[in-house]
């Protein structure tokens, strides 16, 4: 099953754990609170709590394909 991800499960995880210390971040350009949201409504209507749980979302897929992954080779 390894052979056939483009890419490694710990990599998705720490992806999504960096996506969402970025959004994070951002605000911190703005003279703001670690983490308050920003919304861009001009651009797109997206903002920094959608992308801080897209983060979230990658980093708990990225452990438990992990985790599976692991426990299915365990048992092989």
């Amino acid at each position: 099953m390894r052979e056939r991800l483009h890419f490694a499960p710990f990599s998705i995880a720490m992806f999504g754990v960096l996506l969402s210390f970025m959004a994070g971040v951002v605000s911190l350009f703005f003279n703001l609170p670690f983490l308050t949201g920003l919304w861009w409504k001009e651009v797109l209507p997206l903002g920094t709590p959608l992308i801080f749980d897209i983060g979230i979302y990658l980093g708990v897929i990225g452990g438990v394909m992990g985790m599976v992954l692991h426990v299915s080779e365990e048992l092989n």
